[in-house]
């Protein structure tokens, strides 16, 4: 086991941990019938949101340039149509006579929270692997390197003695 697993499996059960209490809170904190598929569809739009904006805070080699693009283009939508589209909505929720009640104040922490969590989880992952597979290149290289040389020993050895 390399060094940079334990930090994975460690970032990895804290999430889940804090996924399981979320969505314990998301079945337990409802005043109608309709709220339990309302928590969970925030907490799935936050989960979406949060995983996405994970992918583009770790981009692979060689995509920095892509996902910079990708991320410019996201930024425009989401600052100017989305929240043009749905600016009635956030002042609304945002009034502090909305906003202070529980159910609303819940759903905004949920959903804030769901987007926090997936975020370290898809980056943590992303960074972790790929911090793997550059160690496990990295020892490929190195084997394959001692394998080549020990064929032209080899070759050599066979040269000699025919």
């Amino acid at each position: 086991m390399s060094n940079f697993e334990p930090n994975l499996i460690i970032a990895s059960s804290a999430v889940i941990v804090l996924y399981v209490g979320a969505l314990w809170l998301a079945f337990r904190f409802q005043e109608k019938s309709h709220d339990l598929p309302i928590n969970l569809a925030l907490m799935l739009v936050g989960t979406c949101v949060g995983w996405l904006a994970g992918i583009l805070v770790t981009p692979y080699e060689g995509q920095e340039t892509q996902f910079s693009k990708y991320a410019a283009g996201l930024g425009l939508f989401v600052s100017g149509y989305l929240v043009s589209k749905v600016d009635a909505a956030i002042v609304h929720v945002l009034k502090p006579e909305v906003l202070f009640t529980p159910i609303i104040g819940f759903r905004v922490l949920l959903t804030i929270g769901s987007i926090a969590l997936a975020l370290v989880l898809a980056s943590s992952i992303r960074f972790y692997s790929h911090t793997c597979v550059q160690s496990v290149n990295k020892a490929s290289e190195v084997v394959e390197d001692k394998i080549k040389s020990e064929c032209k020993r080899v070759v050599l050895i066979l040269d000699k003695s025919a």
